[in-house]
């Protein structure tokens, strides 16, 4: 944009290359060869003056298209020039052309961008509105034996839904702005995981603070704790009880050590050696036995706090953001429920540091740079498929169950729209429903779908109801 505005300012400017001449002539008497010629003259020079005002002109429309993304003016703009360029001879004005269309090809890769990023942000726009006035429409209808609606969407609702989906169809031609919507989608999801698990982590904080800061399995603890659960803390009193326990048993177990007359063992010789302590004979046994018992608390304590520093949630609230999103962008695609991943998000979130970490790396090129959204899509699935193959086995054929269970209802939904003699089958089984009415086909499916939920399974279903009159008038 820089060098727009120097041209503009330098036509600004710009002196009037014929301001002056033939002034000196003009008091004179003009034979009529002069006097055609001061014409000509004349007809050329404003012919300049409004080529360059028109020059001025289509340079400014061209730098706000070009700071819009707006490639179609641009592109109008750029001819525009060319054609000021084709019918001038001034050169002078054709030098200032030239200068100018090479500011605009100079513009183009970054009114390119700014384009497809235009694009992608309408994209989101208009899904999100269809998903809205689908709602809105899926609102109006009523689940009930008799499946009947209590409104329907306007002829103009439903015109402007159509609208929105062509338009939709069009802007998804261009396969850039569909990337970068994606992407624009992710980032903003995993930004809102992250914010949510750094804020998850630092309640975490001070729930075990508060935890600690009371005796353990007093009456005060049991309120706090209590309290705590319901607060959505029950995997950190959970953890914190665990810890406590691990802490009793080693202060008996270490107390037992320090009591303890007998022998060192040999086991026992050889973890005060491994801490660098010199066995002492019979007579040392009092001070080797208390020693042993200090390493066995202190290594109860290191494991907890060691524990503790490798929570997930806490240590790595950025690359369980990036693996939420992830699969939340898979269930999507996959068009199952999140819950479906849920369980597989819930396993990496129990990972102890060094998967985690080998989870992260593999997000990230060798030179530390961060993969593209697809990459982090194919990485999260080869990770989770080699980590938990048979709950991504169990998602994945969940996925065509559902697809299976659609298809059973469109063929139900079929056999009891004939059966309720709106549609008709031919010679070949096939159910033509082009001249069902949209509202007698959702009403049908509801109540296929209603009582498949009574009478879940397909030869059941079949036996008694299709065969029993479901498909009576």
């Amino acid at each position: 944009m820089a060098r727009f505005n120097a041209l503009l300012q330098s036509l600004a400017n710009a002196p009037n290359a014929y301001e002056g001449l033939f002034e000196a002539g003009r008091g004179l008497g003009m034979t009529p060869n002069l006097m055609m010629a001061e014409r000509q003259r004349q007809a050329l020079e404003a012919q300049t003056k409004q080529d360059q005002a028109l020059m001025l002109q289509t340079i400014n429309q061209a730098q706000s298209a070009a700071e819009q993304g707006d490639m179609n003016a641009l592109n109008v703009h750029r001819q525009s020039l060319m054609d000021i360029y084709s019918r001038t001879s001034d050169k002078e004005t054709q030098t200032m052309l030239l200068d100018s269309i090479a500011g605009i090809n100079a513009v183009r890769p970054a009114a390119q961008s700014k384009s497809v990023s235009n694009t992608a942000q309408s994209i989101i726009k208009t899904e999100d509105a269809i998903k809205e006035m689908e709602k809105e429409r899926e609102s109006l209808k009523v689940s009930g034996d008799s499946g009947d609606l209590s409104g329907v969407f306007t002829a103009g609702q439903e015109q402007a839904l159509q609208a929105l989906k062509s338009r939709l169809n069009v802007m998804q031609q261009n396969s850039e702005a569909v990337a970068q919507a994606a992407e624009i989608r992710y980032q903003k999801r995993y930004e809102a995981l992250k914010q949510e698990n750094e804020l998850f982590a630092q309640q975490e904080t001070i729930a075990r603070r508060a935890l600690s800061a009371v005796k353990f399995d007093s009456s005060q603890y049991k309120e706090l704790s209590a309290r705590l659960r319901k607060q959505e803390f029950g995997d950190i009193v959970d953890q914190y009880e665990k810890d406590q326990y691990a802490l009793m048993e080693a202060r008996e177990k270490a107390d037992k050590t320090r009591k303890s007359k007998e022998p060192l063992t040999p086991a026992e010789r050889k973890k005060l050696e491994d801490y660098n302590f010199v066995p002492g004979g019979p007579d040392k046994i009092v001070r080797d036995k208390g020693i042993l018992a200090k390493i066995e608390e202190k290594e109860t304590v290191d494991k907890i706090r060691i524990a503790s520093a490798e929570n997930a949630r806490v240590a790595n609230a950025a690359i369980l953001a990036n693996v939420q999103a992830t699969l939340e962008t898979i269930a999507a695609e996959m068009d199952v429920p999140w819950n479906l991943f849920d369980d597989i998000y819930n396993k990496i979130e129990e990972l102890d540091s060094v998967e985690i970490q080998e989870f992260a790396d593999s997000l990230k090129r060798p030179s530390g740079e961060e993969l593209s959204l697809p990459q982090i899509q194919a990485e999260t699935i080869a990770f989770v498929k080699r980590k938990f193959p048979q709950l991504w086995k169990e998602a994945t054929q969940t996925k065509s169950n559902l697809a299976d269970e659609a298809a059973l209802v469109d063929v139900l939904t079929a056999d009891l729209l004939v059966g309720k003699g709106l549609a008709v089958r031919d010679e070949n089984g096939a159910v033509d429903l082009s001249g069902v009415k949209e509202e007698d086909i959702r009403a049908a499916r509801r109540e296929v779908e209603r009582r498949r939920s009574i009478v879940p399974t397909f030869e059941n279903y079949v036996e008694g109801s299709i065969r029993s009159g479901l498909g009576s008038k």
